[in-house]
């Protein structure tokens, strides 16, 4: 119960086979999806009856995050070193899968542009893929990460920026700025 923010309060709690890993939430269907370590589960539970409407097993038991193209109803499971589409407003069916390299464990999906990022942290690889009607992957790139990048993802901030600031600031383009005629060294328009 969160009427009181200043005091929250348990208002029920949902008995699992073991601990949850990663959510996504379906607003409009009400469902919290999760993972279930040990069985190597991901489920639907409905926010409303608290009762676990769906349990899926996604053919792995290394499961890690959640993604979810809400509208169409696809949910996507990072599972290890691949991720999977599962058509969970239907059958729960798996309906394609994604290598991505070892060490996958979060993943980001813009719902807008209907593109999943996943990033590998062994493999030091991003994975671009766009994701059609069926709910397909199809690979767009796959560039290679910074060791030192991490796996953190995060859809608010556009890739252009980021790696533009990081190259702005590389030794080899303060090697290149010369400074102009009645400049200071380090001065830039």
């Amino acid at each position: 119960d969160a009427s009181d923010l200043r005091h929250l309060k348990w208002k029920t709690k949902i008995p699992l086979e073991n601990l949850a890993e990663g959510y996504a939430v379906d607003n409009g269907r009400g469902l919290f999806y999760t993972n279930v370590e040990g069985p190597g589960s991901t489920i639907a539970i409905d926010v409303r009856t608290h009762k676990i409407v769906s349990k899926w097993n996604v053919g792995s038991s290394d499961l890690q995050g959640l993604a979810l193209d809400a509208e169409r109803g696809f949910l996507f499971v990072a599972c290890g070193d691949h991720v999977v589409s599962v058509d969970a407003a239907h059958d729960g069916k798996v309906v394609d899968s994604l290598q991505t390299g070892a060490g996958l464990d979060n993943i980001d999906y813009s719902p807008e542009r209907k593109i999943l990022y996943a990033a590998a942290s062994q493999t030091a690889t991003l994975s671009i893929a766009e994701v059609g009607h069926a709910g397909k992957f199809h690979l767009k790139a796959t560039p290679a990460l910074s060791r030192a990048a991490g796996t953190q993802l995060t859809s608010s901030t556009p890739q252009k920026d980021a790696s533009s600031r990081s190259r702005a600031n590389s030794p080899s383009a303060r090697r290149r700025f010369r400074p102009k005629n009645g400049e200071q060294r380090g001065q830039r328009d």
